[in-house]
Formats: C-alpha cells, sequence, structure tokens
C-alpha cells in the first residue's frame, strides 16, 4: 500500500506545478459557467438534476477536464524535462503516470458533481437532490475513466498543448452537430448515445429508477431502451483500451526526444560545452522531424472525423427519415386556392412508431400566388388527436381554446412555409387545422398554395 502511495507521490512529482495550477482553474471556471448557464433549479428535485446533468454533460463533451488535462501536463516542458532528468536515473514507467494522472482526473469530476448537486440543493424545491448524489458521481467517474485515455493519446501524439486543444475543441464541436448537445439528441439513440453526454443522461435516469416511470423523451432528450446503450459503451470501452495502449506506445517513441530536448537544454544554459556534438544535434532533428511527422498524420485524423462523423450521422437520419416518411395530406401539382382569415381542416390516422422511437407532424409548402395582397401573411398549422365528428362537435370557444393561438410565423407574398415538427404520433384519428392571415389586417381574398402533411421519425 504505501509502496503505491510512493510512486503515485513521485508520479505527480514530475508534473509541471504550474500546469497543474492552470488546468484546475481552467476546468473549475469553466465548470461554474457550465453549472449557472445550466440553470440547475426546476419544479422538482428530478428536474433540478438533469439540468445540473446537463452542465455536467456539457463539460464531458467538451473534454474540459481531460483535454486540458492531458494537453496543458504533459505537452509541458517542465514536466517532460523532470520526466527526462528521472529516466536519466532510472525508468519512469508510464502506468505510473497514468494511474496519476487519472486519479486527478477522477478527484476533480467528482468534486465537480458533489458541487453541481449542492448547488442544486440550495434551489427552491431541490432539497431532496442529494439521494441523487451516488448515482451522479458514479456516472460522472464511469465516463471520465473511458474518456481520459482518449484525449491523452491526443496530447502525447501531438506534444504541442495548443494544437491538442484546438484539435479536440474541432472534434467535440463536430460531435455536438453529429449526435446533438447534451439534453436534446438531435439523431436516433442507436446514433445519439455515441455520444458520451448522452449516455451520462440514459445511465443516470436508470440508476435514479427513472426508467418506465418517468418521461423518458423529456429528461434524457430521446426515447430510448437500456439495449441501446450496449454498442456505445462497448466502443467506448474498446477506445479505452486503444487510447492506454496507443499513449504509452507514443509515450515510448516521446520518451528519447524529450531526453535530448532536455539534454540540450542542459548544455545552452549551463554552458557544458561550447559546442553541441554533432551526434545529439542530427538525433534531435531526425526526432523532431519524426514529431512534425505524426503531427500532420494526427490533423489529418482529425480533419477526417471532422468531416465524416456528422455526414454519416446526418445521412443515417436522413435514410431512417425517408423509410418512415408517409405524406397523410397533398395539394394538387398545381397547387389550391384558399381563403385568407378562414381555416381548412381535415383528419388523417397516425402510424405506430417502431419501438422507442418518436414520430412527428409538420406541414410544409409553397406560395404560389398571392397577387392582390401585398404586406406579408401569417401561416398557422396544429393537429390535435381527435374525431372530425368530435372537431366538427366544438363551438367557437372550445376551437379558440385548441386551435385558435397557433401561428408558425410570418411570411411575404411568395416563397416557402413549415411549421415545427410536432408528436407524438401514435396509430389514431387526428385533425389537423390551417389558416393564412394577413398581418396588414386584410382577411378577404384568395391565395395560391401548394402545401404536404408528413409523418415522420424524428
Amino acid at each position: 500500500m504505501f509502496d503505491k502511495l510512493a510512486w503515485i507521490k513521485e508520479s505527480y512529482s514530475l508534473l509541471a506545478k504550474r500546469a497543474v495550477i492552470t488546468w484546475l482553474i481552467i476546468l473549475f471556471s469553466t465548470c461554474a459557467f457550465f453549472l449557472v448557464s445550466s440553470g440547475g433549479y426546476g419544479p422538482s428535485s428530478l428536474e433540478g438534476l438533469f439540468n445540473i446533468a446537463g452542465g455536467i454533460e456539457w463539460l464531458l463533451i467538451t473534454g474540459v477536464p481531460f483535454l486540458f488535462g492531458a494537453s496543458l501536463l504533459f505537452s509541458s516542458q517542465e514536466t517532460k524535462n523532470n520526466i527526462a532528468e528521472t529516466t536519466s536515473k532510472g525508468e519512469v514507467k508510464f502506468f505510473h503516470l497514468f494511474v496519476t494522472f487519472l486519479i486527478l482526473i477522477l478527484f476533480s469530476t467528482s468534486i465537480i458533481s458533489i458541487i453541481g448537486v449542492s448547488f442544486v440543493a440550495f434551489m427552491p424545491g431541490n432539497s431532496m437532490i442529494f439521494q441523487y448524489l451516488l448515482p451522479v458521481i458514479g456516472v460522472t467517474l464511469l465516463l471520465s475513466l473511458l474518456m481520459t485515455p482518449i484525449y491523452l493519446l491526443l496530447a502525447l501524439a501531438v506534444d504541442n498543448n495548443r494544437i491538442s486543444i484546438i484539435i479536440g475543441l474541432v472534434i467535440s464541436l463536430a460531435a455536438i452537430i453529429a449526435f446533438g448537445q447534451p439534453r436534446y439528441p438531435v439523431n436516433y439513440p442507436e446514433v445519439a448515445f455515441f455520444q458520451p453526454a448522452h449516455i451520462f443522461s440514459a445511465l443516470l435516469f436508470i440508476l435514479i429508477g427513472g426508467y418506465g416511470a418517468y418521461d423518458t423523451s423529456y429528461y434524457v432528450g430521446t426515447l430510448f431502451t437500456p439495449l441501446d446503450l450496449a454498442l456505445p459503451i462497448m466502443m467506448w470501452v474498446g477506445l479505452f483500451f486503444i487510447g492506454y495502449f496507443g499513449s504509452r506506445m507514443v509515450y515510448g517513441s516521446n520518451l528519447p526526444r524529450w531526453f535530448l530536448e532536455w539534454n540540450d537544454w542542459i548544455v545552452r544554459n549551463e554552458a557544458l560545452q561550447s559546442q553541441e556534438s554533432p551526434a545529439r544535434s542530427a538525433a534531435l532533428l531526425k526526432a523532431e522531424q519524426s514529431l512534425d511527422s505524426r503531427r500532420k498524420k494526427a490533423i489529418a485524423v482529425a480533419i477526417i472525423i471532422i468531416f465524416l462523423v456528422p455526414f454519416v450521422s446526418t445521412s443515417y437520419v436522413q435514410t431512417r427519415q425517408q423509410e418512415w416518411t408517409q405524406i397523410v395530406y397533398e395539394s394538387p401539382s398545381g397547387g389550391e386556392t384558399l381563403t385568407i382569415g378562414e381555416w381548412i381542416f381535415d383528419s388523417f390516422t397516425g402510424i405506430e412508431p417502431p419501438p422507442s422511437k418518436y414520430m412527428s407532424l409538420g406541414c410544409v409548402g409553397r406560395i404560389l400566388n398571392w397577387g392582390s395582397g401585398s404586406g406579408y401573411l401569417e401561416f398557422a398549422f396544429e393537429h390535435r388527436a381527435m374525431s372530425l365528428t368530435e372537431f366538427q362537435n366544438l363551438n367557437e370557444t372550445e376551437f379558440e381554446e385548441l386551435f385558435g393561438h397557433s401561428s408558425c410565423g410570418n411570411y411575404g407574398t411568395t416563397g416557402s412555409f413549415g411549421s415545427g415538427w410536432g408528436g407524438p404520433i401514435n396509430a389514431q384519428e387526428y385533425v389537423w387545422v390551417l389558416r393564412f392571415t394577413d398581418v396588414n389586417g386584410r382577411t378577404s381574398g384568395t391565395i395560391d398554395v401548394w402545401f404536404q402533411l408528413i409523418i415522420r421519425l424524428d
């Protein structure tokens, strides 16, 4: 036990203290920003929990703890000099450095979890949130453990803190575009959960007993089953081992160059000799050329990831949406004439969505002609789960309550228009209503339009 503590202490002493302090300042400053911006409050402890979970998820998806930690600590010249100097006296095992860095990561992220939950506890209605503290810490530690080696591999491969931080942040942006921001995944569960932020929400939701008891799509951002998490978690476990063994290999490759750079620093700063030896100069030049080549490869791989991941994800979504898209109403090819200010309506029967999927309805179309009109039109569209007979029996007050406040936006005299996508849509009867109104007050006349009502998977 004491031997382990000794080598952890020794490994920690090799890390540049200024870099450690800088990393902690950046980490907790960013943590404060995300936690405050997440709101952290809600009408219940559960609402507050997932609000603050969103702040922790932003830390995960941007990689702030791991990216800045690995880049600042292992790209610091002081750290590299310390490792090189110690290596000249004996071996510095990569495993010891890795475990020490991992302990720093896990300790700091667990503190962030405690701060986040404590922050919510002071909000009205959230006094019971401490019952969720252990699940929050557990999920945070699990994902931190799996993600750390990937960022360490990036930092060691590039061996430049600015370059590695830029690459890491841009890849994180690509992941957000491809898989959706925390709490609001834009893709299907089988795709969205490859992003650790969404895994965080789903695992937390399961651990607190929310699965099957609360609205999954509201708290997690999408419908899912626990089976949807299996492949993404297996992928991250695989990336953990790739990151660890890749980092160990790159560390072994970096070590001779770090030793040459440290030796060169000694020569130049302590004037042990008036001129560098040709052998050391040639070896140092060769090592720097090897590093430059590796940086170019890392940048090339990053560029491929940045473009490929969003493209593949978007293509998958489009394919799935086309498979389940159903047009429930379409205007004739030449369009149809509507009376300004009057509602048109009809009914349709929805379709049963596939398991754990969310189907929604939207309206898209084009204004073909409004030759006698001027100014702008307001477009309103809404749908409700009810039969056509029930709709026709509504009195004016009931209709106004259900449909009267619908509004989708203002449009010019020609061009495209569209509503948002609303749901969920199931295999039952619905009624839809649509109206154009002249915002300048003119409520008579006609307009030629073409439009579709479409059911699709979200």
